[in-house]
């Protein structure tokens, strides 16, 4: 029954040294590949910048293209509103105000 129990602290004493391995191996390779990794952020910040035109420029032609459709796609409602407005116009007309003689 010890031996059950010595092997295990044994095994849990070789955990925390494989662990405590690992986290050194993992801050060196952190501490070696930074650099590398802010020139990757540099390169994707450079590649950001100059796909912004690019993406401004298509965005307002696909807003001239849409608009355009959304205009033809209300053309319909141009008589309606048209009615509308006449009906507006005349009830909204003002009269000349009534003069009171005495």
């Amino acid at each position: 029954m010890i031996e059950l129990m010595v092997l295990g602290f044994v095994g849990l004493v070789a955990l925390v040294v494989v662990g405590l391995f690992a986290s050194v191996l993992s801050f060196i390779c952190w501490v070696f590949f930074l650099p590398f990794q802010i020139l990757g952020w540099v390169f994707k910040g450079l590649g950001a910048l100059l796909a912004f035109p690019f993406v401004l420029l298509f965005a307002i032609i696909g807003a001239v293209i849409f608009g355009f459709g959304a205009l033809l796609f209300l053309l319909p409602v141009v008589p309606l509103a048209l009615v509308v407005a006449l009906i507006w116009w005349l009830f909204n007309r003002r009269s000349k105000p009534t003069v009171v003689r005495t």
